[in-house]
């Protein structure tokens, strides 16, 4: 039987996994957690709305308005399916966009608790915090003010991270992972994909800082170092403050000249300083700004003065 959601769960926890491998090395930017967030939450909807599916639950969609008699007839045939994954996989696409799925808030509540997906006991209180707070951040991030350093944190990834080592765990139980079959002189036997396993370790406890995976990050080491000698520098007006220092960071020591290659390095440096100033680490000054014209290009330049203040 084919699993009709699984190629698309699979690649919002793929997403998922990389974001928390970003945050995990010290890239706990604003948008790295709802990255977080949102991947983690689309592939546990999906990967719930399958079991549903295999378990031929036809309450894990329905057609909102019955009003025509194509309809009608549509929904007729949905009721009577005794294979979930096969009635949507035959459906064509508009007939498949009729249906409403079921959404995450009633995926997680009391009446489908089957869906814990045969969780250990021990583990059924943390795996329902941990819903519960997904669907919280979901919500905030979507509808409403948020900001880097109050959302998602550290004891808020710390439960997401407990969360996703157990479910990693039961979506393979369930041979719900893509997976091979390995033909060796001992038998045949099923071989998971393993690449975006989450597993815990000695960081994930209460004393868990955003900060002290910063410290371990290569640009966070570097940045520290060319800001205490930098201090201070001149950088176009016409640019944002943090994109000034990063330019200036990234061609320490190496001249003025850009090159692609580098782009993608001042990304990384743009961020990591992005964190340490709404994290209170930096302060960016402006001195002074200044204007002058070009004859020779017959255009105005702006430039702008800056210190750098390193707080801790």
């Amino acid at each position: 039987m084919d699993k009709i959601l699984l190629d698309n769960a699979y690649e919002a926890w793929s997403k998922a996994y990389f974001y928390h491998h970003k945050i995990l090395s010290g890239f706990f930017s604003l948008g790295n957690k709802k990255g977080l967030v949102a991947s983690l939450q689309n592939a546990v909807e999906l990967y719930l709305k399958q079991v549903m599916l295999d378990e031929n639950d036809h309450a894990v969609a329905w057609i909102q308005k019955v009003n025509t008699e194509h309809k009608a007839e549509l929904q007729l045939n949905y009721l009577r399916a005794n294979d979930l994954n096969s009635f949507f996989s035959s459906c064509s696409a508009d007939d498949v966009n009729e249906f409403y799925s079921i959404e995450f808030n009633n995926l997680i509540n009391g009446r489908y608790k089957h869906l814990l997906l045969e969780v250990d006991e021990t583990e059924k209180e943390e795996y329902k915090e941990a819903l519960k707070l997904l669907k919280e951040l979901r919500n905030a991030e979507t509808h409403f003010y948020i900001d880097e350093v109050r959302y998602l944190t550290e004891k808020e990834f710390i439960i997401l991270w407990r969360f996703m080592a157990v479910f990693y765990n039961l979506i393979e139980k369930k041979g719900y992972l893509p997976f091979e079959v390995i033909h060796a002189s001992q038998g045949e036997f099923r071989a998971s994909d393993y690449r975006f396993r989450i597993t815990t370790d000695f960081r994930c406890n209460e004393s868990f800082t955003y900060k002290s995976i910063l410290e371990q990050n290569k640009y966070y080491k570097i940045i520290l170092e060319r800001l205490s000698k930098i201090r201070c520098f001149t950088g176009d007006a016409r640019m944002s403050d943090i994109d000034n220092l990063s330019w200036e960071v990234w061609r320490f020591g190496k001249g003025s000249k850009f090159s692609l290659a580098g782009f993608e390095e001042i990304e990384d440096y743009r961020l990591i300083l992005s964190i340490m100033i709404n994290y209170e680490m930096i302060r960016i000054i402006i001195s002074n700004r200044r204007e002058n014209y070009d004859e020779f290009s017959d255009e105005w330049e702006f430039s702008a003065d800056y210190t750098i203040e390193i707080i801790n």
